[in-house]
């Protein structure tokens, strides 16, 4: 399942096919069965290739500064308890996505913050007037897939939608989450102020990670060939 989420992923790039069309039907498809809303994604998703690395306006896994999080000490010893770090990092690969990130714009950059940053609100801040239609699209797509799991569900019982979808929806969010936090974060690659960053330096700025060969066809190489991905989109 995480592989079809890279080829939807490929749509969004129109590096699936020559033809636009057929990308945004596949795309559009795929992402709706993984209820990603392809449109209002594949928006956001190329503001982050145009933005990588910026603290202002990359769109995802924009690290929190010291200022942000608070100076205390009570405030540091939370951080490195290590319970609260076992916490932190289930909950962001389990939620993390979905509905953290798709819903409430987590780990998003900070000119979000309190305002409408709802990858399924046509009038986010996100979205421009004119992309209106394209994000009410993606989320009838979204619904179609939400009432046809329901359906499932009162005809052939939960455990058919739990085994079937559910717990392979959620393999796919840990993925999805694990893959990309580590692609952008390390100790050593930095974040760029608006007055430091440029476009090559933040594209440079990404990690290849290789989780085994095995994988790694499984993930049609979207994982160990990133930093390429980011300089040829």
């Amino acid at each position: 399942m995480t592989g079809l989420w890279v080829i939807a992923h490929e749509c969004g790039h129109q590096a699936f096919s020559e033809h636009q069309i057929l990308n945004d039907t596949v795309g559009l498809v795929l992402h709706s069965i993984m209820l990603v809303p392809y449109h209002s994604w594949k928006i956001t998703h190329r503001r982050h290739h145009l933005h990588t690395g910026s603290c202002e306006n990359d769109e995802v896994f924009v690290p929190v500064t010291r200022s942000q999080w608070g100076k205390s000490v009570r405030s540091r010893i939370v951080a490195e308890a290590p319970l609260f770090s076992f916490l932190s990092i289930f909950i962001m690969l389990i939620a993390g996505w979905m509905p953290l990130y798709l819903v409430f714009n987590s780990k998003g950059p900070e000119k979000y913050f309190g305002k409408n940053a709802n990858h399924f609100s046509p009038t986010a801040v996100l979205f421009l007037p004119k992309q209106y239609n394209a994000i009410v699209l993606s989320n009838v797509g979204v619904l179609t897939v939400v009432f046809g799991l329901i359906w499932i569900w009162m005809n052939y019982g939960f455990t058919s939608v739990g085994f079937c979808y559910l717990i392979p929806y959620l393999i796919v969010n840990y993925h999805l989450v694990l893959i990309t936090f580590l692609q952008h974060t390390d100790i050593y690659v930095p974040h760029f102020r608006n007055e430091e960053w440029t476009w090559l330096r933040g594209a440079l700025c990404t990690v290849d990670r290789s989780f085994g060969k095995w994988l790694d066809g499984v993930f049609h190489h979207i994982s160990d060939t990133h930093v390429c991905h980011h300089l040829f989109p």
